[in-house]
């Protein structure tokens, strides 16, 4: 299998409607409703969303993963990822890890030295991918640029 190669969705659109089904096997949403929520991580910075593509011999690109990336509020060095999935039928291959040592890659393009993550029922990856449980930490995938303003209500507050 060649390397899977990790592209912002901002320079993967062609592959939209694949990502909205990718997502939709895990976590099914209306098609729309997707599409409004992947128009708000098309971007070039965190919040955004990586697609993860194979390509084979002849250069056609197939989905096999995605994963998105976000600031967190009051941690300038350190990320949140959430919505991170392998295609069902490449699930047990080896790309999950390979996915998550990307991403580790990917976000220190951001200056990003920590990630958080939240998971029900895939702790046991996230171990052996070397992520340990921490205390509950403020997360929000709202708008980021509201959180430079909370900070400074914060300050004048003080």
């Amino acid at each position: 299998m060649t390397k899977p190669e990790l592209i912002p969705l901002v320079d993967g659109q062609h592959l939209n409607l694949a990502c909205i089904k990718l997502l939709n096997q895990e976590w099914p949403r209306s098609d729309g409703s997707r599409e409004h929520s992947q128009k708000k991580s098309c971007r070039a910075s965190p919040p955004m969303s990586l697609l993860y593509i194979l390509k084979n011999e002849a250069g056609a690109e197939e989905l096999v993963g995605h994963v998105r990336i976000c600031k967190l509020p009051n941690r300038e060095k350190a990320c949140w990822v959430e919505s991170l999935i392998v295609s069902q039928e490449k699930r047990g291959t080896g790309l999950g890890r390979a996915l998550m040592d990307d991403t580790e890659l990917f976000v220190r393009r951001f200056g990003f030295d920590e990630v958080f993550l939240c998971t029900e029922d895939k702790q046991g990856f996230y171990e052996r991918c070397g992520y340990v449980v921490c205390e509950p930490i403020l997360h929000s995938t709202a708008a980021t640029s509201v959180f430079p303003l909370i900070n400074n209500l914060a300050l004048e507050k003080s």
